[in-house]
């Protein structure tokens, strides 16, 4: 009764909410003030709005609802849940799957970004469940029990090229997986070309079906700031409409130009000056411009010209009216594209049916779920699924031994906000429990957060009890490994001989802990990966503090860094913190693009 994540708050907010019915073949779906039955209500959740749509078991869409009320236009995480129970509302269903901003750091709970390539079933196992409509106070209200789950972003490493950086998107990926469904088998094979306009383009390269990388382009959001707040804005019409021809023009200036972008926008001015471009044609060819550099850059990008070469079309998804100008202008360059509008709904539906074989439940306060064996186990896929993406994503371990609690929440809040999301309190650390309960809290649904040097049982169950789901041993003891998977969390037991890290898998540990990791080590782990069965996950612990440490042990097997001394010592301030942490990061990040 008491399984809540996020409470209502005390107080009623109003939004606006417009319901379309919508025909089926049998007649038509009630409005907003009856009952309306489905299978899931799956929502695309961006900044500025907020799109709902409730799907029957035959995969139909049967209600739509929209409303202004975006991440961007709320001032808490109490407005946004009300937001959604209002949108919600009347519909009977209890699986909600949400997409977009609702889960970055400003929406309901930040949902970790999981690396790329993906499919959808990556995106579920990433994804974090939430559950409404639980307590007494929200049954008061009318709130149906629902299960919640926030679908991740995806990260975007960056490539060996020194013009290449990190790229993120976050509900583009939906889009992205859920046109490839809308394609005959045929047409999902080898390597397609997706471009999604919008304030911010997304250009991805799909292999297979599956999205496996893609670069951001700021040409929306460009557009709008010359267009407003430049010398440019003075030749604009503030009601001016599309002019085909200027388009095409501009279009066609970008592509045959040779001064660059800095040059060609310089070229709105002139062409106006000499009476040359009209005003009510200046904005349409600033569009021209900006789309027609937009596919010059794009066509550069590394293995784009291949998925061109494939002789099949450019897929463009997103709204009628930009698809249709990025058709022409992707028509001038010589190229064919196909439309297929929004296909977000597709995208969350994939991941609603790769959900249902998962299972997941919440991730946070352990302690309040049921003792049911199946509840724990599925608990534990989830936390396994969670902490096997982030080791993927940013394979490091932040140990604050020594940390007191006064301090522990500022602290985790910087390794958090510099991507390291996998935290362990030491027990011989001040007041351990309190840290871990005060951390849990207030990284819940960001990082996955425990505790290290548990030696017994019971400390095995006062962890759980302060919310923490990881265990980290300095050694290989089976009853606490038992005790860790009995209680539904992580076991990461310590070893240093091949007897020992046999002693802790045969007892069920989850991955390895390698202690200590002096560089005398390496051999020994060499010659033990190759007898250790296949996919163990073995974490490097002491010693470990730089790029050469961390590629020693990543080339003789280690897939895990747990970082103490480098990073955190008890009285250590959050700014040395964060400037250590970004050291670390970008040494672990070194050695992975080398990896890769």
């Amino acid at each position: 009764e008491d399984l809540v994540v996020v409470k209502t708050p005390p107080k009623k907010i109003s939004i606006q909410v417009e319901d379309t019915k919508v025909k089926r073949q049998q007649g038509t779906m009630s409005n907003r003030s009856g009952r309306s039955e489905g299978e899931v209500i799956v929502i695309d959740w961006g900044t500025s709005s907020v799109r709902a749509h409730l799907i029957d078991k035959e995969g139909r869409v049967v209600g739509i609802r929209r409303s202004d009320k975006g991440v961007g236009k709320v001032s808490s995480t109490a407005e946004l849940l009300s937001a959604l129970k209002l949108l919600i509302q009347g519909w009977e269903c209890s699986k909600v799957v949400m997409c977009g901003m609702i889960g970055s750091r400003n929406g309901l709970v930040e949902v970790p970004y999981v690396s790329s390539p993906v499919d959808a079933l990556k995106l579920a196992k990433g994804c974090v469940r939430l559950e409404i409509g639980h307590s007494s106070e929200e049954r008061e209200e009318g709130c149906g029990k629902r299960h919640v789950w926030i679908v991740p972003g995806v990260a975007c490493k960056a490539s060996e090229a020194p013009s290449s950086a990190e790229d993120v998107m976050r509900g583009e990926e939906t889009q992205i997986i859920g046109c490839m469904q809308t394609l005959q088998e045929n047409e999902r094979k080898g390597s397609r070309l997706v471009v999604l306009p919008g304030t911010h383009n997304k250009w991805a390269l799909m292999c297979d079906g599956k999205l496996e990388r893609f670069w951001t382009m700021m040409t929306g959001e460009l557009f709008e700031v010359i267009r407003k707040y430049t010398i440019l804005s003075k030749l604009m019409l503030n009601d001016s409409k599309d002019c085909q021809t200027s388009f095409l023009r501009g279009v066609s200036y970008a592509k045959d130009g040779d001064g660059g972008i800095l040059n060609s926008l310089f070229s709105v001015r002139t062409l106006a000056l000499f009476g040359k471009l009209g005003e009510d044609q200046a904005e349409s060819y600033l569009s021209g411009l900006l789309q027609g550099t937009d596919i010059k850059n794009g066509l550069k990008l590394p293995g784009v010209s291949k998925a061109i070469k494939t002789n099949r079309p450019v897929i463009l998804v997103g709204s009628t009216r930009l698809c249709n100008q990025y058709a022409s202008a992707f028509k001038l360059f010589g190229i064919e594209s196909e439309q297929l509008g929004d296909t977000s709904i597709e995208g969350l539906q994939l991941v609603s049916e790769a959900l249902a074989g998962l299972q997941l439940v919440p991730l946070s306060h352990p302690q309040r779920h049921g003792s049911g064996k199946g509840e724990k186990a599925s608990r534990r896929t989830q936390l396994l699924n969670q902490f096997q993406n982030l080791m993927e994503t940013l394979p490091i371990v932040a140990i604050l031994r020594g940390i007191e609690p006064s301090q522990v929440v500022e602290v985790g809040q910087v390794l958090v906000d510099q991507g390291i999301k996998i935290i362990e309190v030491p027990l011989n650390s001040p007041r351990p429990y309190d840290s871990i309960r005060l951390l849990a809290k207030a990284l819940e649904g960001r990082a996955i957060v425990g505790a290290g040097t548990v030696l017994s049982s019971e400390e095995v169950e006062k962890v759980a009890e302060a919310g923490g789901v990881l265990i980290v041993s300095p050694n290989a003891d089976e009853r606490v490994i038992q005790r860790t998977r009995q209680k539904g969390l992580i076991s990461v037991p310590g070893f240093q001989t091949p007897s020992e890290a046999f002693k802790g898998l045969e007892a069920g540990a989850d991955a390895l802990k390698l202690f200590p990791s002096h560089q005398s080590a390496a051999p020994m782990l060499k010659a033990c990966m190759s007898v250790f069965p296949k996919g163990t996950k073995v974490v490097a612990v002491g010693g470990i503090g730089d790029r050469d440490s961390i590629k020693l042990f990543w080339k003789v097997g280690a897939r895990g860094f747990g970082i103490g001394g480098a990073l955190y010592k008890a009285g250590r301030s959050t700014l040395e913190v964060k400037k250590n942490a970004k050291e670390l990061v970008s040494a672990m990040e070194y050695v992975l693009k080398e990896e890769a």
